[in-house]
């Protein structure tokens, strides 16, 4: 039986609960005893783990996270990919979106993960993945196009537990099964829209029971591309595939080439795109940076490679740990004042400085839980580097 009254002072029962005083605020607490029967009621009938309270939360549902290689990206992502989650990465072609999963990929790897990628574009070059650190040993290719089967083919993956990370490239290019056996000049609206919800349903299903069984979770990396609206009226951009991929995904990165990385010859040795994290449900959204990668050995960083130092160097700057007066830069971890080019060479050469400035940039971000492993150096550092050929890739 409630009893309610009109006076603040006078505290509130409701079915036996306890009520603390919390200074001026009265504080109820609920029937303890009930709700760990209501508890233990739910679990037993749906599922361990369906009911629980996030303080006394199973490691199951702990939220890790995988580093993409590149710190200045996994900062902004909040310490990078959140594990057992569903990510979109978009942009238009050629914009570091295959690179960027197959290094979030090399990464699964090194811990010795099994990876599995849904070449639905049929594009895969092993060299390139080799190239960009995945191991082939911990690596697993699907080639179908058909979307139906691709949604079954997904759903069987994640149930296995076996595998830590599904990469779909892309979403763009499945068809649905009856578009492909019907006559090209037949129209069928919204089908592939429609599977692609029902695919992201099913997949965030598994997901939650694959976590209930206490099986290590599955990250799913779904890529998709920009095309164009026909006699658009506004922004003429559109990702195909429905407005469902939006809300089922907890990160959204937004890719785009930005310029091309020269030597002194003027040959291409690497690219620099930009990014805008547009949704983030585990981290702070709405953060836009760029990052560089080699497409050829350079400067003693190897073709695939991110420019890691470079991307240490810019979060040092952002987070404090350098200041820069003018071309110098300069901190407590350093011994002296170096421009930009030195300053590479010297984190590059020596890897207890490196260790030390990143300790100081973690120090500066207690809040993000980074996995970030060090860049193993396997070429020699050029002794005589132009200095304009560091500062472009900075």
């Amino acid at each position: 039986m409630k009893s309610r009254t009109n006076s603040s002072e006078e505290k509130v029962d409701v079915n036996g609960g306890e009520i603390k005083d919390g200074g001026d605020v009265k504080v109820k607490v609920g029937n303890l005893e009930a709700i760990d029967k209501l508890q233990s009621i739910i679990n037993s009938t749906f599922g361990e783990n369906t009911f629980y309270m996030p303080k006394k939360v199973n490691p199951v549902f702990d939220l890790d996270r995988i580093s993409t290689g590149n710190l200045f990206l996994d900062m902004d992502l909040g310490g990078g990919f959140a594990i057992g989650r569903v990510h979109l990465v978009t942009g238009p072609f050629s914009s570091g979106k295959t690179y960027l999963a197959l290094k979030v990929a090399a990464e699964f790897t090194k811990r010795k993960k099994m990876v599995c990628i849904i070449d639905a574009e049929a594009t895969f070059d092993p060299k390139w993945a080799e190239a960009c650190g995945v191991d082939m040993d911990y690596l697993f290719i699907v080639k179908k196009q058909i979307q139906e089967e691709i949604i079954d083919l997904v759903e069987l993956i994640i149930a296995s537990g076996e595998f830590q990370l599904i990469i779909l490239d892309s979403m763009a290019a499945l068809i649905p099964k009856k578009l492909k056996d019907e006559q090209a000049d037949k129209a069928e609206m919204g089908k592939s829209a429609y599977l692609n919800n029902r695919m992201f349903r099913k997949m965030l299903a598994q997901q939650t029971e694959v976590a209930l069984e206490g099986k290590e979770p599955t990250t799913v990396i779904v890529i998709n591309q920009w095309r164009k609206k026909v006699n658009a009226i506004g922004n003429p951009n559109i990702l195909p595939g429905g407005e469902g991929q939006y809300y089922y995904c907890s990160t959204w990165v937004d890719f785009w080439a930005e310029e091309t990385i020269l030597d002194s010859k003027d040959s291409v040795v690497g690219m620099k795109f930009g990014y805008h994290v547009r949704k983030n449900k585990t981290a702070p959204p709405r953060r836009q940076g760029q990052v560089a990668m080699f497409l050829q050995d350079y400067m003693g960083m190897q073709k695939g490679d991110w420019d890691v130092f470079g991307a240490i160097i810019d979060l040092a700057k952002l987070s404090g740990v350098f200041k820069v007066s003018g071309s110098w830069y300069n901190s407590p971890v350093l011994d002296k004042s170096y421009q930009f080019t030195n300053l590479w060479k010297l984190l590059y050469s020596n890897e207890e400085v490196e260790k030390k400035v990143l300790q100081a940039i973690f120090e500066r971000f207690p809040d993000i839980k980074f996995n970030y492993m060090p860049y193993k150096r396997k070429l020699k550092l050029l002794d005589k580097v132009d200095n304009d050929e560091i500062a472009e890739v900075g």
